[in-house]
């Protein structure tokens, strides 16, 4: 299921001086005549509600509402009316409407505001009422997502409305649209109307580009041909994996294992990559193809990543629709995009650690405002299912996504000969890792520094050269091991031959998902001490195959 925002004809765009000043000529013009017509006073604030009168729409709530607002300008001095007209009719034959004409009725006597309150019928012409008045309030109890909140904002007119329906949408659109929760009090609505009409004042309204009739017409479009399609293409086959980059590291080590194995295995598979530069691949990517796994490129950047620049995935999965799509640690606005792009097709999120989820989280402060996708559980809604590479992951992603959340473990390759360790004259403790950050290795060489008195002859050898835009933080590091037998042997093609001449691996890293390079370790019959942290207490066992510190501990 995907969602298609209605969409409106928006108002005519730029005008020259001359027509913009004829436009507002009209619309003064129609202004005047309806308050003439209707006796409201030329300073008055005129709040307009177009609705139908059924027991939804709650109308009986506005008397209250516009009580409230003029008693708040009393208490501000402010001496100016405030009147409040009511588009839209009840249905003769609808006993229920009737009730609720009744209701209305009521208190407009309760909150005598009878000469207050303009009931004009149906119009025909809604934009043009909305127009000549200062606000469109809503206290419905249900909406769709309402064409007249999008008229409004056609208009040039803010909207204050209840959070009901796909309100909230529209106002995460547009800075015009306050919405308040539905047992909002009277007082506290009218509070809101008089802050929105003050900030409104010097504010352009335009109605938002997603909201309009080109933008609806072309979610249909780039729809109804890939659902029409969906029953007659060929069977579905493999899996398409889209990762942001082959470059090092964990994510994409396992990533490229997987790919090899399932082709291994007979299962078609494909890749796409996000950051790279097509005319410059990267090794994992040469390796991939090597293997003979087709390997797309497409160059995005982040939030400015478009459908029109997916377009080439999107002919392709057309024309060779794959069984399922994984999104292997991708940029949260890519895989929203091709989430809400790939109707039909099982998808499934696959997070390599919690760095996953609180991008989601900042993404989400913040989504895309032409897509409807809002939380994380929108996204969830989208997928087949979510993978995470350690248990005590599954709750998490379970609890964001709402979707059935599954546990696969990293895997590596089984060394055809494990090395026997002896007694040597010296220990060779080792470590592969980026030179980042995330790595915590000035706490390695803290606690090396502080074990040190207690330990026999022993070296710490480090494998990984420094990240982009890390040179500096490799710096420091080297200055904070002065005086340690430190080796750095910058980046190692070779992990296994590595791991074959250390007697201990250790690793402290944060955050951690499921490491490899643990599983390296362990793989090689290596004991591992590490930091208890992500999935590593799931690999390693305490005082079996190693030793679990805890998180932070140094000592």
């Amino acid at each position: 299921m995907r969602t298609i925002w209605n969409g409106i004809r928006e108002s005519c765009g730029a005008l020259s001086r001359e027509a913009a000043g004829e436009r507002n000529a009209r619309e003064q013009a129609g202004r005047q005549k309806l308050r003439g017509e209707l006796a409201i006073p030329p300073d008055a604030i005129v709040l307009v509600a177009v609705a139908n009168i059924r027991p939804q729409k709650r109308l009986e709530r506005l008397p209250a509402v516009l009580g409230a607002l003029q008693a708040l300008l009393k208490q501000e001095a402010e001496d100016r009316p405030v009147h409040l007209i009511l588009a839209g009719e009840r249905s003769s034959q609808h006993e229920q409407s009737m009730q609720a004409e009744a209701l209305l009725d009521s208190a407009i006597t309760e909150y005598a505001v009878a000469e207050c309150v303009h009931r004009i019928g149906s119009v025909e012409d809604t934009r043009a009422l909305l127009s000549c008045c200062d606000a469109l309030v809503s206290v419905s109890d249900y909406e769709g997502l309402s064409l007249v909140h999008l008229e409004a904002l056609a208009a040039g007119i803010p909207v204050i409305a209840t959070a009901v329906g796909g309100t909230p949408e529209i106002a995460a659109a547009s800075p015009a649209v306050e919405v308040l929760p539905p047992e909002v009090t009277a007082a506290e609505f009218a509070e809101t109307v008089w802050r929105v009409l003050k900030k409104s004042g010097g504010m352009t309204i335009r109605l938002p580009e997603v909201f309009s009739l080109r933008a609806m017409s072309e979610r249909y479009r780039q729809f109804f041909p890939r659902l029409a399609g969906c029953d007659v293409r060929q069977a579905c086959r493999g899996l398409l994996l889209v990762i942001n980059n082959l470059s090092t590291g964990g994510a994409q080590t396992s990533a490229r294992r997987l790919l090899k194995e399932l082709r291994r295995c007979g299962v078609p598979v494909r890749a796409v990559v996000l950051q790279e530069v097509p005319e410059y691949p990267t090794p994992g990517r040469l390796d991939l193809l090597a293997a003979g796994i087709p390997v797309m490129v497409l160059p995005l950047a982040g939030r400015t990543a478009s459908l029109a620049a997916m377009h080439p995935l999107l002919l392709e999965l057309d024309r060779e629709q794959p069984a399922a799509v994984a999104f292997w640690n991708v940029m949260p606005a890519v895989k929203m995009l091709l989430a809400d792009a790939l109707p039909g097709i099982h998808m499934f999120d696959v997070s390599p650690g919690e760095m996953n989820f609180d991008s989601l989280e900042r993404y989400f402060a913040r989504p895309r405002a032409d897509l409807p996708i809002r939380s994380t559980r929108d996204y969830g809604r989208l997928l087949a299912g979510a993978v995470v590479k350690y248990g005590r992951q599954r709750a998490v992603a379970a609890a964001q996504l709402q979707t059935e959340v599954h546990v696969i473990p990293n895997g590596v390759d089984l060394p055809a000969r494990v090395r026997e360790h002896g007694p040597r004259e010296r220990v060779i403790l080792g470590t592969s890792a980026r030179i980042s950050p995330q790595k915590k290795l000035e706490q390695l060489l803290g606690a090396l520094r502080l074990a040190l008195p207690g330990l026999p002859d022993c070296e710490l050898w480090i494998a990984g050269a420094p990240d982009r835009d890390c040179e500096a933080y490799a710096q420091d590091l080297r200055r904070l091991a002065a005086g340690l037998p430190v080796i750095w042997l910058g980046e190692v093609q070779d992990i296994g031959s590595f791991l074959q001449q250390l007697d201990v691996f250790v690793m402290i890293s944060h955050p951690a998902g499921c490491p490899n390079a643990s599983l390296e370790a362990l793989a090689a019959g290596l004991p591992v001490i590490a930091t208890d942290y992500g999935g590593v207490h799931e690999q390693v066992l305490d005082g079996v195959n190693g030793k679990l510190v805890p998180d932070g501990a140094e000592s």
